[in-house]
């Protein structure tokens, strides 16, 4: 047996769209499956991986051949010419992956379409599954604009509704994401809410501070996670101890700007030790990204113990509140929100340090129940053995339990 693993940018970008199609190949792999990952192209690299695991074959740069997954197109776009990866080209992509049992796409672009298409015309509509780690309708609905709704509407017409008749298997990174795909007439019954995300639960080392207060950003630093608004956010909080955990093409921007500030230390990547002890450190985890289906980052300062401030414009950290109420705070998404929140945060504190640390553990808790990875795998292996035969299938796998399934 042969399965696809399409979609998703080059894994040297390592993001929580590529950590995520690697643990579903690997789950792949576990389960029989001869699996090839397809890399889209990378907005910028990371570091070289090299081992995948055993059966896992990847092709880096797969597409090389479309335009929109050419270095130059996707530097320009941000990495939003992945999405268009297929448009022209399906046809001549389609003899490279026609002959697999199973299809697993990363997120809902042209690429999907195009394969897709010609899956449903060899009768083979049983062997794909639609995942959405990042989305177009989400991305164009943060954006709350005449224009980027009817964008979102045309997309959904030329995209996705083509296949909501054809009985494929949804996986949903959030309760938007699910009730997008119901809107649209997918059957309900093979929408999978599986908010995936690829973290090994560390123990939580708690540091337990008066005097200071830390804020942590942890990502790449580019203009669509909002460098620009963390910039005004640190320029407007001289008391605040910043953290910045991460690279990107604005590092140096920052640290021209806040090199030789004492209260800003930017580490760039760090190993996961190293990451972990500087969120236990830190009070608040700031996210200024317009749009997060499922926040790695944020997920990994909830493990931490941190308080999330988040833009109410992101429909995973509004999903992330209803499995952590507490843990998420939603703002505006504009710099003098951000800070009215963050000094709410400092004041409740400062009048009482035990109240803030018990909500810390309280975050970290129930943080690491609802994204336990046990849960994670489990799920996911349910979603690819109900397309193997039953007597090929490990005996294994059927002692766990759905948890996140409609």
């Amino acid at each position: 047996m042969k399965a696809a693993v399409i979609g998703s940018a080059n894994l040297e970008h390592n993001g929580g769209g590529e950590r995520n199609a690697l643990q579903a190949a690997r789950i792949l792999s576990e389960l029989g499956y001869e699996v090839s990952i397809f890399g889209g192209g990378s907005e910028f690299d990371r570091v070289v991986q090299s081992d995948f695991g055993k059966g896992i074959k990847y092709v880096r740069s797969a597409f090389r051949s479309d335009i929109f997954s050419t270095g130059l197109v996707m530097k320009l776009s941000r990495g939003f010419s992945l999405g268009l990866i297929g448009f022209h080209t399906g046809k001549r992509f389609w003899n490279e992956l026609m002959d697999f049992d199973l299809y697993y796409f990363t997120f809902p672009g042209m690429l999907f379409r195009s394969i897709g298409l010609r899956l449903l015309s060899a009768g083979k509509q049983e062997s794909i599954i639609l995942a959405n780690h990042g989305t177009y309708y989400e991305i164009l609905k943060s954006r709350d604009s005449v224009v980027s709704s009817t964008l979102s509407k045309l997309l959904d017409s030329y995209i996705l509704k083509p296949f909501s008749r054809a009985g494929i298997t949804i996986q949903a990174q959030n309760q938007y994401q699910l009730d997008h795909f119901v809107r649209l007439g997918f059957d309900p019954s093979r929408i999978k809410l599986i908010p995936q995300c690829d973290i090994i639960c560390p123990p939580a080392a708690f540091v337990e501070r008066v005097e200071n207060f830390k804020v942590a950003f942890l990502g790449r630093l580019t203009g669509n996670k909002g460098v620009k608004i963390l910039s005004s956010i640190i320029k407007s909080m001289p008391e605040v101890g910043f953290e910045i955990i991460g690279d990107g093409p604005l590092r140096n921007d920052l640290n021209s700007t806040f090199g030789n500030r004492e209260n800003v230390r930017i580490h760039g990547y760090v190993a996961e030790t190293e990451k972990n002890q500087i969120l236990s450190e830190c009070d608040v985890m700031l996210n200024c990204s317009r749009f997060e289906s499922l926040s790695v980052s944020t997920v990994e300062g909830m493990f931490e113990g941190l308080v999330t401030v988040a833009s109410k414009t992101s429909s995973g950290h509004r999903y992330l509140r209803t499995l952590v109420p507490d843990g998420i705070i939603l703002t505006e998404r504009d710099p003098e929100s951000y800070v009215r929140r963050i000094r709410e945060l400092m004041n409740m504190k400062k009048s009482s340090a035990t109240k803030f640390m018990a909500l810390r553990r309280e975050i970290s808790r129930t943080s690491l129940q609802a994204f336990s990875q046990d849960k994670i795998i489990n799920a996911i292996r349910d979603l690819f053995s109900s397309r193997i035969p039953q007597k090929v299938l490990p005996s294994e796998i059927y002692t766990s339990e759905l948890k996140y399934e409609l």
